[in-house]
């Protein structure tokens, strides 16, 4: 397969971060060692001027020994989604959980408030803001409602 140096700003960004995650596993040989491929073709993946990307299972494999699913989410976010964890955490005391849904959404708030109290608008940059702190809302919902289900079940 010959190089294509015009790969797409958006499929450049999936390079990055899957060279993110190759060094989140310990490096290129690391990872190796814990998906079907091997070095080279690993780094062929993260090269900018390679046209080949990550399987999927690769991927799948690689997050889950980081520990963090960086493709997956970006891929997520690009579908207008958001990945959220469904693992509950702690007891599930419904009051802890009521009260960190309560301070994230406090949080939104505020950022939201000094992002229009600057000049009446959402700017780029106080959009990512916002939406970090909207996915720690949903972030703590989530777990919330999940360990809302095991003290019903």
């Amino acid at each position: 397969m010959s190089p294509r140096r015009d790969i797409p700003q958006q499929h450049r960004s999936l390079k990055a971060l899957f060279r993110v995650l190759i060094a989140r596993c310990g490096g290129l040989d690391a990872a190796a060692t814990c998906v079907r491929v091997g070095r080279s073709q690993l780094h062929n993946y993260c090269d900018m001027n390679s046209d080949q990307f990550a399987p999927i299972d690769v991927v799948a494999e690689l997050e889950a020994v980081a520990g963090e699913p960086l493709v997956t989410a970006d891929l997520a976010r690009r579908a207008g989604c958001i990945l959220l964890p469904v693992v509950g955490e702690g007891d599930g005391l419904l009051a802890q959980d009521m009260a960190a849904i309560a301070i994230e959404i406090g949080d939104t708030f505020e950022a939201y408030g000094r992002a229009m109290g600057n000049d009446g608008r959402v700017d780029a940059g106080e959009a990512e803001q916002l939406e970090r702190e909207l996915a720690d809302v949903m972030r703590v919902t989530s777990r919330a409602l999940n360990n809302l289900r095991k003290a019903r079940a």
